[in-house]
Parts: structure tokens; C-alpha cells; sequence
């Protein structure tokens, strides 16, 4: 599969990604060595219109069901004697607004104000 240098500048632009001439030939040659090291029967469908099937998820023959996904995370229950007051988590900021931190702009928004 070749890529051809409209494809390469319309990814580019998708991106934002300013190219000149020289680098679309660049990035064009290094895309389709990425695409060429797919295997071949990734891309056979590439044409289709509507996606390829998925396969059946369900066990076959004497597997086992998939267990079901363990949460790794303890739940969200607030612990009265590890919070802070907001008074206190405040107190070290240089500005506040309210019971949050406020902090200096530093990206230009780009209407003319920093």
C-alpha cells in the first residue's frame, strides 16, 4: 500500500502539522514503510465500507467464561480525619478565589490578553 502525497498532506493537516514539499516526500516514504510492515491481511479489508464482522466473544467448547474485570481502586468515601479544611489547604497560596486556588495565566488566549 502506497499513500500518495495528498493523503500524506490531508493527515498532515488533520494533525496540524505544517509540511513543505520536501517533507511530505519524506513523511509520505516513511508512512508507507510503517503501513508495509502490517501484515498484509490487516489491510485486505481496507476498502470495505462497512467495518469487518467481530468475531463471537463467547466460550467455545470447554473454555472457561471471562471473569469479569476486578476494580483496582478503592471506592470514593470521604475520610473526615485525612481531609483538610479548605482554610488550611489555602493558607500556603500566594492567591485564592473562593474556596480554589488561583493561579497566574501563562498561555496567551489568543485575543490579545495574557
Amino acid at each position: 500500500m502506497s499513500l500518495s502525497l495528498d493523503e500524506v498532506a490531508h493527515i498532515a493537516a488533520y494533525a496540524r502539522i505544517d509540511l513543505d514539499a520536501a517533507e511530505l516526500v519524506s513523511m509520505r516514504d516513511y508512512l508507507d514503510d510503517a503501513l508495509a510492515m502490517l501484515d498484509p491481511h490487516l489491510l485486505a479489508d481496507a476498502g470495505r465500507e462497512e467495518p469487518a464482522p467481530v468475531p463471537d466473544a463467547a466460550p467455545q467448547g470447554d473454555a472457561a467464561p471471562c471473569p469479569e474485570p476486578l476494580s483496582t481502586l478503592a471506592p470514593d468515601v470521604p475520610d473526615p480525619g485525612r481531609c483538610l479544611a479548605p482554610d488550611v489547604a489555602l493558607g500556603a497560596a500566594s492567591t485564592t478565589e473562593g474556596q480554589s486556588f488561583r493561579i497566574p495565566r501563562i498561555l496567551d488566549d489568543g485575543q490579545g490578553g495574557a
